[in-house]
């Protein structure tokens, strides 16, 4: 998904593209002035995605999400009508790595928790520790899993504990009033670190031909690198960050598939409390999709910069 990389051979070049930055912000002002305008005609729904709320509109559909956090992978469970947590542990057990033979299984119980884990030796000296939870929560099961590389048992225990005694059931909608990270059906009561991942997609419902929007935020304990080519983009604020974002119309016989495919991108130094943050914000819809009302390049922005304007803390609610 990354833009061509555009180079400059001549002053007239040069000044064509003055020119359509230009005709650029002229159109996004009179997105904005639209927006503004019409903003008390439509509604929109609040979602909290990690440690930040966006605002999408009413007519958009969560089409899927995909959260870690700091390394576990959570999920509430639909254990149909059996409430006894041992026999749900024991059910929903991590499969064997398919070709490999566990060299050592544990399991750690307590009050509301079980903990297995199975321990490979995969490439060299290379071991680790496959991790399944099962947890009971606000009268509901959660399912924890987990990796650990050249971790002992126990240390993979305690990285496990951490995440799920922090855990709350959150149901689609509630907005919690503390930091945390917000995942799908959870809150998990403290600030992500490194290793951390919430991504999640919206899409038009009873739509052919995709017209969407996708958020993620990454945590990772170096700063990673930037995806838009700094030549193709220009700055804009974002949470307290200097973002990249690439506005771009795409017609038929481009190679890429989005007719439409707006970009902003945000990096955020690691600090001594918190890992690099790196934001990527999409939208996009194909070739085919209608280029008229209400889908012009317009409304596009429109619709971008509400979705940008919107992203704030959990706290700034």
């Amino acid at each position: 998904m990354m833009t061509p990389k555009k180079t400059v051979l001549t002053v007239f070049i040069v000044a064509g593209l003055i020119v359509l930055s230009l005709f650029m912000d002229a159109r996004s002002h009179k997105a904005r002035t639209e927006m503004a305008n019409n903003s008390d005609k439509g509604s929109v729904k609040t979602y909290c995605i990690g440690r930040y709320l966006i605002d999408i509109p009413d007519d958009f559909t969560l089409k899927g999400r995909d959260d870690i956090v700091n390394g576990v992978e959570v999920q509430l469970m639909d254990p149909a009508q059996d409430n006894d947590l041992e026999t749900i542990a024991r059910q929903n057990q991590l499969p064997v790595k398919t070709g490999l033979t566990p060299i050592d299984t544990r399991e750690h119980k307590t009050r509301n928790i079980i903990i297995f884990g199975r321990k490979y030796n995969t490439i060299g000296d290379i071991i680790s520790w496959d991790m399944r939870a099962v947890s009971h929560i606000d009268n509901h099961f959660f399912q924890f899993d987990y990796s650990a590389i050249n971790a002992s048992f126990e240390d993979a225990t305690r990285h496990l504990e951490a995440v799920i005694t922090k855990t709350h059931y959150r149901a689609e909608g509630t907005i919690p009033d503390q930091d945390g990270a917000c995942i799908a059906n959870a809150f998990i009561a403290t600030p992500p670190l490194a290793g951390s991942d919430f991504t999640a997609g919206f899409n038009l419902p009873g739509k052919d031909i995709p017209y969407g929007v996708s958020v993620q935020f990454s945590y990772t304990g170096q700063t990673p690198a930037m995806a838009l080519d700094k030549s193709d983009v220009r700055e804009r604020p974002f949470l307290g960050m200097t973002a990249h974002e690439s506005l771009e119309e795409v017609t038929n016989d481009h190679a890429r598939d989005s007719a439409t495919f707006f970009w902003l991108e945000a990096i955020k130094q690691p600090s001594a409390n918190m890992p690099a943050l790196h934001v990527n914000l999409q939208l996009f819809k194909q070739n085919d999709f209608p280029n008229s009302e209400p889908y012009t390049l317009e409304r596009n922005l429109a619709f971008w910069n509400t979705i940008v304007e919107s992203v704030r803390p959990i706290t700034e609610q």
